[in-house]
């Protein structure tokens, strides 16, 4: 029984990754919202350079983080998925930064079953995100950055957990006051290589999942001191392996025929948020993204206040998780000391 469910959440996992909709390729979390700002500004973050800066979204903003920064997110996703994280963010003075933060994600609770329907076991799914970023401030106007993920994923106890190092690079310019623009490309060479022989002996493979590359556009602008804009568009292209099974006929007897066949999957999506910050601390923000699945609205709310030395900052969001078509929350709090 443990063959067939791990046969089948595998499967699962490749037969999506030649949809449009991206969700079933490998290391789908960290395509995920991280945190409450990113979800709530549609995550449109390549160029905002404002704030606790997003180093997973381009790690040449680095060099703008405004201090030493340790913070966690945490959020409520439909259909029991887990999603939760720490991260570390400083400036390096006199021109630099750097991030270093943790992720993990994961499914709990799935009912195993028998082929007559019986429940066997409790299955789960569980996969990690360690990630570093650097940036480097190359003038007053341009700033540089690579970043460094290491990722794995935990699918059933029989398959040898895969792991994959994955590189990051970003670009961010000052085209005018308060309009940056900024590039980044991420997931470069990571994949997934799964081995089922311990699982299926001689009749188990080798099977290699791509992370989908990402590449992302995009702008900030703050027209008034109060007011922030920000709007990307990311495109996503993979190279996946599209397996299924099917029964054949064969001198008059029904035969199982695993099947296979690569071709490439290009998606594309635009996203805009808007942030407003109030003299005492509150901010408001909504944000928009377009995916080949539908719209995706969000909004939500931060507060930040001084407490002595500590600057801390809790952010709350809420977004339509598309295409499951439910709310997913985010809760994130951050500390500068």
């Amino acid at each position: 029984m443990r063959a067939r469910c791990a046969f089948a959440l595998l499967y699962l996992s490749v037969a999506l990754s030649a949809r449009a909709q991206d969700g079933g390729a490998a290391g789908a979390f960290v395509r995920l919202s991280w945190g409450a700002r990113a979800l709530a500004l549609g995550d449109a973050l390549v160029a905002v350079p404002w704030g606790v800066v997003s180093g997973v979204h381009n790690p040449a903003l680095l060099p703008w983080s405004p201090g030493q920064i340790a913070g966690a997110f945490a959020a409520l996703l439909p259909l029991d998925r887990q999603l939760m994280g720490v991260f570390f963010q400083a400036p390096l003075r006199p021109s630099a930064g750097m991030m270093a933060s943790l992720v993990q994600a994961g499914v709990e609770g799935i009912d195993g079953r028998d082929g007559s329907g019986y429940h066997t076991e409790w299955l789960g799914v569980r996969e990690q995100r360690l990630y570093f970023g650097f940036g480097y401030r190359a003038g007053p106007r341009a700033a540089f950055g690579v970043g460094f993920s290491f990722s794995r994923n935990q699918l059933h106890a029989s398959i040898p957990a895969p792991s994959t190092l994955g590189v990051d690079a970003g670009l961010l310019l000052e085209a005018a006051p308060n309009w940056y623009l900024g590039v980044s490309v991420a997931d470069l060479l990571a994949r997934y290589s799964w081995d089922t022989a311990n699982l299926y002996g001689s009749e188990g493979n080798t099977l290699t999942d791509r992370f989908p590359l990402r590449l992302r556009l995009g702008s900030a602008w703050r027209p008034g001191g109060n007011w922030m804009i920000a709007t990307a568009l990311e495109a996503r292209l993979y190279r996946a392996q599209r397996q299924w099974v099917e029964f054949v006929v064969q001198e008059g007897t029904p035969v199982l025929i695993s099947r296979q066949q690569g071709e490439w999957v290009r998606t594309l999506r635009w996203s805009g948020g808007i942030e407003y910050t109030w003299p005492e601390g509150l901010i408001a923000r909504a944000g928009l993204q377009a995916e080949p699945g539908g719209w995706r609205p969000a909004a939500g709310f931060g507060l930040h206040r001084s407490l002595g030395a500590l600057w801390i900052e809790t952010a709350y969001a809420a977004g339509w998780d598309v295409p499951i078509g439910l709310l997913s929350h985010r809760i994130e709090v951050a500390v500068r000391f």
